[in-house]
């Protein structure tokens, strides 16, 4: 889903919202992800397609079911943030992933979390 929001100086920022997978490691009673599936495409190979693509500046939002659970979660961060386009990141997460891993995600991200 991409939206474009205008702004008062007439500069466009757009937003990607992109859904990663509805895989979730979690089964809340009131969360309407019940689906476990992945989608037939590799994130990375998205995050690469669409590198040099993007014109202008752009906030990205990755949700799923659960984001850090996915297999190359780390590296497909490591590819956006280095989008000459990316102007900012989010994460919708239930923090359950390792420790380990959620500290080298903030430390990847500092500059545009």
């Amino acid at each position: 889903m991409i939206h474009n929001n205008e702004f008062k100086n007439n500069s466009f920022n757009r937003n990607l919202h992109w859904i990663i997978s509805d895989s979730c490691n979690y089964n809340c009673s009131y969360c309407f992800i019940k689906n476990k599936r992945d989608y037939p495409v590799s994130p990375l190979l998205i995050a690469e397609a669409l590198r040099g693509k993007l014109k202008g500046r752009w906030n990205f939002c990755i949700s799923g079911g659960e984001p850090f659970i996915q297999p190359n979660f780390i590296a497909l961060i490591k590819k956006i943030i280095n989008f000459q386009q990316l102007d900012s990141l989010e994460v919708q997460t239930n923090f359950s992933s390792e420790v380990k891993e959620i500290v080298e995600f903030l430390n990847l991200t500092k500059n545009k979390l």
